[in-house]
């Protein structure tokens, strides 16, 4: 095998496998506000590239599970009254909310 033939088969073992999953299990974690008290029904998307892959609502709790992240996955956790959270995976187990500014 000539080093060009070896290159070109490492990168088609990447294809074939896809982005580097940074969690092989469910992702736990929490939404809080600024205080640290939790937050239900918080709205999370999960985005892959510029596609929402996933919604999950927070648990009375503030707790939400997720599906495996991939490598560049991005979450945004929104409610009336605080501002927009955007967190970068791998960053998702604790989510803080800021009080929306009024206007």
């Amino acid at each position: 095998m000539t080093a060009h033939t070896g290159q070109l088969v490492a990168m088609l073992v990447l294809l074939l496998l896809g982005p580097p999953i940074l969690c092989a299990q469910d992702t736990r974690g929490v939404v809080v506000d600024q205080t640290n008290l939790p937050l239900p029904g918080v709205r999370i998307e999960v985005f892959r590239d510029d596609r929402v892959v996933d919604v999950i609502v927070t648990g009375s709790d503030g707790s939400f599970e997720l599906p495996v992240l991939v490598s560049g996955d991005r979450l945004e956790a929104s409610l009336d009254g605080f501002e927009t959270a955007r967190v970068q995976a791998p960053d998702v187990r604790r989510i803080t909310m800021v009080i929306g500014r009024t206007t």
